[in-house]
């Protein structure tokens, strides 16, 4: 019998060859993403001790880690997780964030990631199901791209409201660059519209009138692109940019969020940043 008529490739899950860890954005990817990673356990023949400072671990035991120090307010906040490339780095952030995110937030995403994790190890799902029965405010942000720390950390605080559903008025205090964006956009979106239509197109978006004036607006505080394309605009009517790093501070965003959504006056526990490709 041949090889190729007992087994399948699942090219439904091939995740076009690399998971990004910002499809934890997207909550039909990231579903399917969580769903599917392949957990390893304590018995996991790859584990094995390496000597003093290098301690390998299997996933359901750093899973199980991190979800004790949530609730240990003595912990050290800060884990970093090193492996080789393409050993499912990125999409266990995806699946880290589904965890922490609460069992309310994607429900049935949830429960098929514990029974993953008990189908290997039952005492480590129920250990981890018992903390991370409450709510976090999980931003995920993708280190693979050159950026301004403030500003990503800005871009994944509104990405992470919307996912929530929970509204951005605290941040846009914050951020005087977007505000200048919708401002400008604002007053200008008629105006001066076949400019936005020509920027538009060198982004790759080819809408015209008033498709593409809803939906640079109803992007502009998520979508990088739509504020490229107001950036551009900007540009050629005032001939300078819109500085993306003015006014921010990436203390100040995470201080709003605590203060506004953790502890007791708010509907989360912590605020949880998972970095994918830190070093970047």
């Amino acid at each position: 019998m041949e090889l190729g008529k007992i087994l399948e490739f699942r090219r439904d899950l091939y995740f076009e060859g690399a998971v990004q860890a910002d499809w934890f954005y997207s909550q039909e990817k990231a579903a399917k993403v969580a769903e599917n990673f392949v957990f390893h356990g304590k018995q996991y023949f790859g584990v094995e001790d390496q000597g003093a400072g290098k301690k390998r671990i299997d996933t359901i035991s750093l899973v199980e880690e991190l979800t004790e120090k949530m609730s240990d307010d003595h912990a050290n906040a800060l884990t970093l997780a090193i492996a080789d490339y393409g050993t499912g780095k990125s999409h266990l952030a995806v699946t880290l964030g589904q965890i922490f995110s609460g069992k309310d937030y994607m429900p049935e995403t949830y429960n098929k990631i514990l029974s993953n994790i008990s189908s290997i190890d039952a005492e480590a799902a129920e250990h981890i199901k018992s903390l991370t029965d409450e709510k976090n405010f999980v931003l995920v942000i993708n280190g693979m791209r050159d950026f301004n720390l403030h500003s990503e950390i800005l871009k994944a605080a509104q990405k992470s409201l919307k996912l929530y559903g929970l509204p951005d008025d605290g941040l846009k205090k914050l951020n005087r660059a977007l505000e200048t964006a919708e401002t400008f956009f604002n007053r200008n979106a008629m105006n001066a519209i076949t400019l936005f239509e020509e920027k538009a197109r060198k982004f790759g978006w080819n809408e015209t009138g008033d498709n593409l004036v809803s939906k640079i607006r109803d992007n502009l505080m998520t979508d990088e692109v739509a504020f490229d394309i107001v950036n551009a605009v900007y540009m050629e009517i005032n001939g300078q940019e819109i500085r993306w790093d003015e006014g921010l501070s990436a203390s100040n965003i995470l201080e709003m969020l605590i203060s506004e959504y953790c502890g007791i006056n708010g509907r989360f526990e912590h605020v949880i940043l998972l970095f994918d490709e830190f070093g970047r």
